[in-house]
C-alpha cells in the first residue's frame, strides 16, 4: 500500500521533468534556427555590400586614397565639403538645402538690404575674385540689374587713381605682368586701368543679403516746410 502511494506521489514530478526537458528541447531547437536565420541575413548583406561598393581591400585603399588626397590647412588634415566620392554619392539634404539657402532676393521697396558681394574674373589661367565689399540697397532690383550695376562700377574705380591693383596670378616668375595687355598696364606694372571690351564678358558678381532692415518713412510734409523755409529766408536776404 504504502508502495503504491509513493508511485502515486511520484507520478506528477515525473511528468513535470518531462514537460520541463521537452520545453528546453524545443527552446533549443527554435534559438538555433533563429541563429541560422541570422547567419544566412548577415550572409546576403555582406555579398550586397561587396556588390555594390567593391571588394573589402578596395573600399580601405579607397578611403585611404581619399584622406591623403584630402587639402592640408597649417599641418592638418581638412576634408572639403564640397569633395564627392564615387563610392560614397552625397546625398545628405542637409548640405544640399544650405548651400541652396542663399538669399539673393533684392526686392522690397521699402526695406533696407544689407549685401555682401565680389567681382569675379573667370578668363581661364587667370580666374581671380576681388576682395569682397558690402553695399546697403535701398531700390528694388533683380540680380541681374544689381551685377550689371556693381559691374560698371568697378570698371569705372579702376579706370581712375589709383586704379586696379594688379593680382600676383596675373603676374610671372620675374613680377612682370602676364595679364591685362601693355595699354592697360601702369607705368610702374603693379596697377591696371581696365579690361579689353571683348574680356568684360568673364566679369561675374557673387552675392547674397545679409541682413534686411525697414526703411524709414520719407517724411514729405516736413521736407515741404523745409523748401518753403529756405525760399522765405532767400527773399528776405533778397529785399534786405
Amino acid at each position: 500500500m504504502m508502495r503504491l502511494f509513493l508511485q502515486m506521489f511520484n507520478l506528477p514530478l515525473a511528468f513535470a521533468g518531462a514537460t520541463a526537458q521537452a520545453i528546453a528541447t524545443a527552446t533549443r531547437s527554435f534559438q538555433g534556427r533563429v541563429n541560422e536565420e541570422i547567419r544566412q541575413l548577415s550572409k546576403a548583406m555582406t555579398a550586397d555590400l561587396a556588390t555594390m561598393y567593391g571588394p573589402e581591400e578596395d573600399r580601405r585603399s579607397g578611403l585611404e586614397r581619399r584622406r591623403d588626397d584630402d587639402p592640408v590647412i597649417d599641418g592638418t588634415s581638412a576634408q572639403s565639403d564640397t569633395f564627392v566620392s564615387s563610392q560614397e554619392p552625397n546625398n545628405n539634404p542637409l548640405k544640399t538645402e544650405e548651400r541652396s539657402m542663399r538669399d539673393t532676393d533684392l526686392t522690397g521697396k521699402d526695406e533696407l538690404k544689407l549685401v555682401r558681394y565680389k567681382i569675379l574674373f573667370i578668363k581661364r589661367d587667370f580666374e581671380y575674385a576681388f576682395p569682397e565689399r558690402e553695399e546697403l540697397v535701398h531700390d528694388e532690383m533683380d540680380g541681374q540689374a544689381f551685377a550689371s550695376w556693381k559691374i560698371a562700377e568697378f570698371i569705372q574705380e579702376i579706370g581712375r587713381p589709383p586704379y586696379g591693383k594688379i593680382p600676383g596670378k596675373w603676374k610671372d616668375a620675374k613680377d612682370q605682368p602676364k595679364y591685362p595687355p601693355k595699354g592697360y598696364v601702369t607705368d610702374d606694372k603693379q596697377h591696371f586701368t581696365g579690361f579689353k571690351d571683348e574680356d568684360k564678358k568673364y566679369l561675374r558678381v557673387y552675392f547674397e543679403v545679409l541682413e534686411r532692415y525697414p526703411r524709414e518713412e520719407f517724411r514729405h510734409s516736413e521736407r515741404q516746410v523745409e523748401v518753403l523755409e529756405e525760399i522765405r529766408d532767400e527773399l528776405a536776404r533778397k529785399h534786405a
